[in-house]
């Protein structure tokens, strides 16, 4: 940037004795003290300065201020001349530095850990200044880290679902206990945590006699045993995080996207004008950032990152060997994602976030205890998000209940016995009205058996007995 040490005229037009409106620049208040005659604006050949005097009535682009200024002058024939201008005094923006960081706070009454995002901005100027921050504030978002359960077993209780999920089989009650209310959040020794706990009540009296003649009964239906690779039913992993990065406009999965969070009213001209200051001057932060190339308002644009990871079977006795699905539980790490446009340029948050592992990399840790009433199975979940260490733990108690007699029987599922034989007997039986007719007649347990009942064209008229 040139240097200010003398004035510059914006508009050379001489407007005449009592007021010129050209507007000269200047680099401080010194130098316009120190005007020669020379500067002032008009022909003034022939005269001397002698008296000046300004007024502030404006500041320009938080940068300068604008002062209405009075050059009273003499010739050498006592001749007196006031020249009335306009003199911007201060130095020009030349650089702009941007740095994006927030503020998390732990849970606390109804909310959760949230993450309160900010950007700080400095100006540089040609006179040495470093002026800032401006900070720019995003509303909050919650951050949420843990084992993810299924909302409800899919049965009545202690019986099993229409679909035979023998999950559900001996299960009394449950709560799963992981919902926002009534999980605990903590700042401990540098760690945000979250702690939540949840119970499955089994009826230890339940026997299961599965179509192999195999007895299962009491504690044969805990699921204790885990593995962290099932078969095809358990789900892969959704890293949907490395898709956000660098993507600001573009739509990641379905409707997921960045999507406007706390923007500035562009008929409020004064902020929309603080916003757009650096806009025209270079960009020295650490690492530049990106230019808007899409015009958006400026202010604050958000996106939920939900990474679900893959998911762990949870088996029991019961369970091994099954076609069946069993208990199946997967790492969640829900937590926003932000970018604030300002000055022509997106300042986004991505490199707050190096430290993040991704959801393939954070695995729970399984640990299994017997207490007096059943068993604890004890999950734990650890990631670094916007450079801080997060930690969510879940007990899971299953519980023991001395409930009442309750027996199924699975050893004829899916052979032909007795009762199918007289099933089909009865079939064989009916008029000629009926026998005319393809019946379907559905099975208790979801198999059909299906009979033509059309005889032969060659003995359609005998009559049966």
């Amino acid at each position: 940037m040139p240097e200010l040490s003398s004035a510059q005229f914006i508009n050379d037009e001489n407007a005449g004795e009592s007021q010129d409106p050209s507007l000269l620049l200047f680099g401080t208040i010194e130098e316009l003290e120190n005007i020669s005659v020379a500067d002032v604006p008009g022909d003034n050949e022939g005269f001397e300065l002698k008296e000046l005097t300004y007024e502030c009535v404006d500041t320009i682009e938080l940068r300068a201020l604008l002062f209405d200024v009075k050059a009273k002058l003499y010739s050498s024939s006592n001749e007196e001349k006031v020249v009335g201008f306009s003199a911007e005094v201060g130095p020009e923006l030349v650089s702009v530095e941007y740095y994006p960081g927030g503020e998390i706070i732990p849970g606390h009454d109804n909310l959760i850990t949230g993450f309160y995002p900010k950007v700080e901005r400095y100006r540089n100027y040609s006179d040495g200044s470093r002026i800032g921050p401006d900070v720019f504030y995003d509303f909050g978002s919650p951050i949420r880290l843990k084992v993810s359960y299924p909302y409800e077993l899919n049965t009545e209780l202690g019986k099993p679902s229409a679909n035979y999920d023998i999950v559900s089989v001996a299960v009394l009650d449950y709560d799963f206990g992981t919902g926002d209310l009534i999980t605990v959040y903590d700042f401990e020794n540098g760690v945000y945590t979250a702690r939540s706990e949840g119970y499955i009540k089994y009826n230890l009296n339940t026997r299961v006699i599965d179509e192999h003649g195999n007895v299962f009964t009491g504690e044969d239906f805990y699921p204790i045993y885990v593995e962290d690779n099932w078969n095809e039913y358990c789900s892969g992993k959704k890293d949907r995080f490395p898709q956000f990065i660098g993507n600001f406009y573009g739509v990641v999965e379905e409707t997921m996207k960045y999507i406007p969070s706390l923007l500035i009213d562009m008929e409020d001209i004064e902020s929309y004008e603080i916003m757009n200051i650096g806009r025209d001057v270079r960009d020295v932060s650490p690492n530049p950032f990106p230019r808007d190339v899409q015009n958006l308002n400026p202010g604050y644009y958000y996106a939920d990152v939900i990474d679900v990871g893959k998911q762990y079977a949870l088996l029991s006795k019961y369970m091994y060997g099954t076609e069946f699905c069993p208990f199946l539980p997967g790492s969640r790490c829900d937590f926003p994602l932000q970018y604030l446009v300002i000055d022509g340029r997106i300042i986004h948050f991505d490199n707050l976030m190096d430290g993040y592992e991704g959801i393939g990399n954070i695995n729970p840790k399984f640990n299994v205890s017997k207490v007096n009433d059943g068993y604890v199975l004890t999950s734990e979940l650890e990631a670094h998000i916007y450079g801080e260490k997060f930690k969510s733990t879940h007990k899971l108690h299953l519980i023991g209940v001395d409930g009442p007699v309750d027996e199924f029987d699975y050893l004829d599922y899916g052979h032909l016995q007795n009762d199918d034989k007289n099933e089909l007997d009865n079939l064989t039986r009916g008029n000629n009205a009926q026998m005319n007719e393809i019946k379907s007649f559905p099975r208790n347990d979801k198999n059909k058996v299906v009979i033509d009942r059309r005889l032969p064209v060659s003995i359609s008229n005998i009559k049966t007995r």
